[in-house]
């Protein structure tokens, strides 16, 4: 007798109970019974295609959407506290700032007090100083006078119109700034 190799589809226990071509009658039962099924199986169209890839993306993207929300929450947590610090710097700035202002403020009020007693003991004295118009030696009142008469008499554009000068005539005068800002034109 030849070997009859044994087929693996039926199981050795009733491999033995079955005659060789018996047992591919049960082989072939088995694949008709798998065909069978497969017709039954849905077919592989697009809309299923869409469908089993929708089931498989649809909880990554669950995932994905839980992510985003909790890295925007904790940005803008982040984002409330840096703001919360600016402010915070902010305020500290502003505070030292005001404290800075009101030092200087202090510092320049006691330096104007003392310059002011300066100048009024020096007025009681009668002392001199130069001119800071001519550099000659005068009284402080003298000194502070010319001051405050600078511009008082200065000529207008108007006034230089209704004399009728001419930039010649004008420059024929030869007058000083001093001159001119303090005294106006000579007639």
């Amino acid at each position: 007798m030849y070997c009859v190799p044994s087929i693996p589809a039926v199981s050795g226990s009733f491999a033995v109970a079955l005659t060789y071509s018996a047992q591919l009658c049960e082989i072939a039962k088995e694949v008709q019974r798998i065909t069978d099924e497969v017709k039954n199986l849905p077919g592989v169209t697009e809309q299923y295609v869409q469908n089993y890839v929708a089931e498989q993306i649809s909880p990554i993207q669950n995932q994905l959407s839980s992510l985003t929300a909790s890295v925007d929450a904790r940005f803008a947590a982040q984002a409330a506290l840096i703001q919360q610090r600016v402010n915070e710097l902010t305020s500290s700035a502003d505070s030292q700032a005001a404290e800075v202002l009101l030092n200087a403020k202090s510092y320049t009020d006691e330096a104007e007090n003392v310059l002011n007693e300066k100048i009024d003991a020096t007025l009681l004295q009668g002392g001199t100083v130069r001119s800071p118009l001519t550099g000659d030696v005068v009284t402080v009142q003298q000194a502070l006078n010319e001051l405050a008469g600078l511009h008082q008499t200065g000529i207008t554009a108007g006034a230089y119109d209704a004399l009728g000068l001419t930039a010649q005539g004008f420059e024929a005068k030869d007058l000083t700034a001093y001159e001119f800002d303090y005294a106006g034109i000579a007639a």
